[in-house]
C-alpha cells in the first residue's frame, strides 16, 4: 500500500474512485487538447504520481504519436490493470484483461464505459462494503477518542492542515503562504465551531460565540488550527475534562468499572479489564467518561455490525490450550486405531501417566451409598445401552454408588433397557416424568431423593473410566477441606466408543485451576465433576430458570462462598462433541447466561482488596507505605509478594538466630 505526499493513502484513494476516473476518461479523449498540456493535467490529478502517473503520461504521449496497434495494446491493457487495482484492489485476470483490452481496442468499448462496468460490479461493491465495515470498525474508536478529548482534536486538526496544505503542490498548484492556514468552506463553519465546543466543552455554542468565531476565521486573524487550540485548552475545557472524571467519586476507579461494565455490557468486568482501566485513567490516558463512551460503543457495535463469530462444530479447541482439533482427523486416527495400530511412544508414555495409581485409596469396608450419579435422559435411545453398561462397570458401582435416571418425557422407550438393568442393579432408580423436565430441574430432582454423600452430573453421550468414580470419591475422603473435585478429559468425535480407544487417541483438554480469574473465561469444572452433596444444603440447589449454564452458576456461586475446588492430576472421563449441540447465534442460551452469571458474581469473586482504594488496602494488609505507589490493582500483587518474601526472609533469619543462641 502506498502513500502520496498529502497522506492520503491507498485505502482513501478508492473513495474518490469515480471522480478520478472521470477524469482519466477526460483526459485520454479528449482530442482538442496538446499532449504536453495533457500532461500537465494527468499531474494534477496524479495525488501518487508513482499510482497514477506513469501509464496516463504513457497513455497520452502515445495517444497521437502513433497507430501501433501493439502500443495502443499496451496502452488498453495498462489502463485496465490500473482501473482492476484501484477499484478492486486485486489484478485482472488474463480472460479478463485479454477482453477488455481488445474490446477497448476494436472501439466496442472506450475507457468510460469500462470503467463505470468495473465501478458498478457486484464485486465492487462487496469491495464497498467491506471497506465501509473496516472503516467503521476501525476509524470509528480514533473519532470517539477525537470526541473524548479536546486536545486529541487540536492535533488532528494540525495533521489535517499538514496534508491539507500538501495536496495543492502535489497537483500541481502554488502553496499559500501562510501553511497554517487551513481552508475551511464558510457555510460549513458554524457545524465546525459546534463539534469543537461539544468536543472540548461538553455544550452548544451560542449564535454570538458562533458568530465571533466565525468573523475571525473568515477575515484571517485566526486559523482554524488555532480556534482548535484556544477552546482546547481553555481554562472552560480544563474544567470540563476534570468533571468528566468526576463521576461517582465515591467510588475508586476499580468499583466504578466493575459497574460500568454491569450497566453497558451486562456483564461482570475480569480482573485484567479493571487492571487496565484503573491505570489508563490513573495515569490520565483516559477518563471515567471515556470509559462509559468506550463501553457503549463495544455494546453498539456487538448488537450491529461486528460480525458473529462462526463456530465450526466439527473442529474446537481443547479446553485450555490453544490446540485445534477436527473430527475428521479424529475419526481417521480412531481408524487406524481399530485396525491395530497403537499410540506412539510418545503417547505411550503420557496414557501411562494418565492412568497411574491414584494418589488417594477408597478405604471404606462397609457397603453403603457414598456417591449418586444423576442423569436427566431425553431422546437418548442410541446411547442407553452403552450408557448403562458403562456406569454399572464402575469399580465402587455395586457396593458403594447409585444412579438415578431422570425421565424428561422422552419418545424413545429407553424404559424397555433401563427395566432390564433395574433388575441386576437395584441401586438404579428410574423416575418418568409426563412433561419436558429442564436439565437443572432434573439433576434438583436426583439431589433430592440421592442418598449418597458425593454427587456427580453424568450424561448418556460421554464416557468415564472404569475407577472414575472411585477416584473421585477417594479425594473427598482424604480432603475434607475439599468441596468440589474435577479433572481433564479427553474428547470424542464419535459415539459409543469404548474409553480406552478415546484416551488412545490422546485429545486432552489442559483445564486449569479454579480462579476468579479462571473462571470468568472459562468453566474448568464443567465435565464429571464430583461435589459434596452439603453444598446444596448451605447454598442451594442448581438454578432452574438457566437452560445451558446452570452448572456455571452453581459453580460461581460456590466461589462467591470461598469453597475449594481441587483438580486431579490424572483425566478419566471423556466429553462427545455434539456437532448438532451447537449454535452460533449471538443469542445463544450459554452466551446470554454466562454473561448474566458473572454479572451477578463479578463483585462477589474478586476480593474487595483488589478494587478498594490504596489507603484501604495498606490498612487490610497491615502495612505502612505510599498509596501511589499501588493504585493499580496488579501492583497489589507484587507489593504482597514482596511482603511475603520480607516476612519469609525475617522468619529465617530469627530461625538462624535462634540456633545460633
Amino acid at each position: 500500500m502506498s502513500s502520496d505526499p498529502s497522506g492520503v493513502n491507498h485505502d482513501q484513494n478508492i473513495l474518490f474512485t469515480r471522480n478520478i476516473l472521470e477524469e482519466v476518461v477526460h483526459i485520454l479523449e479528449n482530442e482538442d487538447v496538446a499532449s504536453s498540456d495533457l500532461i500537465n493535467e494527468a499531474e494534477k490529478i496524479a495525488f501518487d504520481p508513482k499510482l497514477f502517473g506513469p501509464f496516463l503520461k504513457k497513455a497520452i504521449q502515445t495517444r497521437k504519436s502513433t497507430n501501433d496497434v501493439a502500443v495502443n495494446a499496451g496502452i488498453a491493457r495498462d489502463v485496465v490493470t490500473f482501473v482492476y487495482n484501484i477499484v478492486l484492489d486485486r489484478q485482472p485476470d488474463q480472460a479478463a484483461l485479454d477482453a477488455f483490452s481488445t474490446a477497448i481496442i476494436r472501439g466496442e468499448m472506450n475507457f468510460g464505459t469500462f470503467a463505470s462496468e468495473i465501478v458498478l460490479s457486484a464485486e465492487a461493491q462487496r469491495k464497498e462494503i467491506e471497506k465501509t465495515k473496516q472503516i467503521y470498525d476501525n476509524v470509528f474508536y480514533q473519532i470517539q477518542r477525537d470526541i473524548w478529548e479536546g486536545r486529541a482534536i487540536f492535533e488532528r486538526q494540525s495533521e489535517f492542515a499538514q496534508k491539507t496544505q500538501a495536496i495543492p503542490a502535489a497537483m500541481g498548484a502554488d502553496t499559500p503562504a501562510n501553511s497554517d492556514r487551513l481552508i475551511v468552506d464558510q457555510a460549513e463553519l458554524p457545524d465546525l465551531i459546534r463539534i469543537i465546543y461539544n468536543a472540548c466543552l461538553g455544550r452548544t455554542p451560542g449564535d454570538d460565540e458562533i458568530g465571533i468565531w466565525a468573523g475571525h476565521v473568515v477575515a484571517g486573524s485566526v486559523s482554524v488550527v488555532e480556534f482548535c487550540r484556544m477552546i482546547s485548552e481553555s481554562e472552560e475545557a480544563a474544567n470540563y475534562r476534570d468533571r468528566l472524571n468526576q463521576i461517582a467519586p465515591e467510588l475508586t476507579d476499580a468499583q466504578f468499572t466493575q459497574m460500568a461494565y454491569e450497566a453497558l455490557l451486562e456483564r461482570g468486568a475480569a480482573a485484567p479489564e479493571i487492571a487496565s482501566w484503573v491505570q489508563q485513567i490513573s495515569s490520565g490516558q483516559a477518563n471515567r467518561m471515556q470509559m462509559l463512551s468506550w463501553l457503549f460503543t463495544e455494546y453498539v457495535l456487538d448488537h450491529t455490525v461486528r460480525p458473529i463469530p462462526e463456530n465450526n462444530p466439527y473442529e474446537v479447541y481443547l479446553m485450555g490450550t490453544d490446540k485445534k482439533i477436527n473430527a475428521f482427523d479424529w475419526k481417521k486416527d480412531l481408524e487406524t486405531l481399530k485396525h491395530g495400530k497403537k499410540p506412539d511412544g510418545d503417547r505411550a508414555r503420557a496414557l501411562a501417566r494418565d492412568n497411574s495409581e491414584s494418589q488417594f485409596t477408597f478405604n471404606i469396608k462397609e457397603k453403603r451409598t457414598i456417591v449418586t450419579a444423576i442423569a436427566s435422559l431425553y431422546k437418548g435411545g442410541e446411547y442407553i445401552h452403552d450408557f448403562l453398561t458403562h456406569m454399572t462397570g464402575q469399580s465402587i458401582f455395586k457396593d458403594y454408588a447409585e444412579l438415578i435416571i431422570i425421565d424428561a418425557n422422552s419418545p424413545e422407550n429407553e424404559s424397555v433397557i433401563i427395566e432390564k438393568f433395574v433388575k441386576d442393579f437395584p441401586n438404579i432408580k428410574y423416575k418418568r416424568y409426563d412433561y419436558r423436565v429442564g436439565i437443572y430441574d432434573a439433576w434438583n430432582i436426583g439431589i433430592e431423593a440421592s442418598e449418597g454423600q458425593f454427587l456427580t452430573n453424568t450424561n448418556m453421550d460421554d464416557v468415564r473410566r472404569q475407577d472414575s468414580l472411585e477416584r473421585q470419591a477417594a479425594a473427598l475422603l482424604a480432603l475434607p477441606f475439599v468441596d468440589v473435585v474435577y479433572q481433564d478429559f479427553y474428547y470424542a468425535f464419535d459415539k459409543n466408543v469404548p474409553y480406552d480407544d478415546i484416551a488412545y487417541l490422546g485429545a486432552k483438554s489442559k483445564v486449569g485451576m479454579v480462579t476468579p480469574h479462571t473462571m470468568f473465561t472459562s468453566n474448568p469444572p464443567h465435565n464429571a465433576p464430583m461435589w459434596r452433596k452439603s453444598l446444596h444444603n448451605e447454598l442451594g440447589l442448581f438454578d432452574g430458570t438457566y437452560k445451558s449454564a446452570g452448572d456455571y452458576e452453581f459453580w460461581m456461586r460456590c466461589l462467591a462462598a470461598r469453597k475449594v475446588f481441587y483438580k486431579l492430576n490424572d483425566p478419566h472421563a471423556t466429553y462427545f462433541q455434539n456437532p448438532h449441540g451447537l449454535s452460533t447465534s449471538r443469542e445463544t442460551p450459554g452466551i446470554v447466561e454466562s454473561k448474566r452469571i458473572t454479572k451477578k458474581y463479578g463483585r462477589k469473586v474478586i476480593p474487595d482488596i483488589f478494587t478498594c482504594s490504596a489507603k484501604d488496602f495498606l490498612k487490610h494488609v497491615g502495612a505502612d507505605g505510599d498509596a501511589g505507589d499501588i493504585i493499580n490493582p496488579s501492583d497489589r500483587y507484587d507489593y504482597i509478594q514482596t511482603m511475603l518474601e520480607k516476612a519469609a526472609l525475617d522468619l529465617k533469619y530469627k530461625a538462624n538466630s535462634e540456633q545460633e543462641n
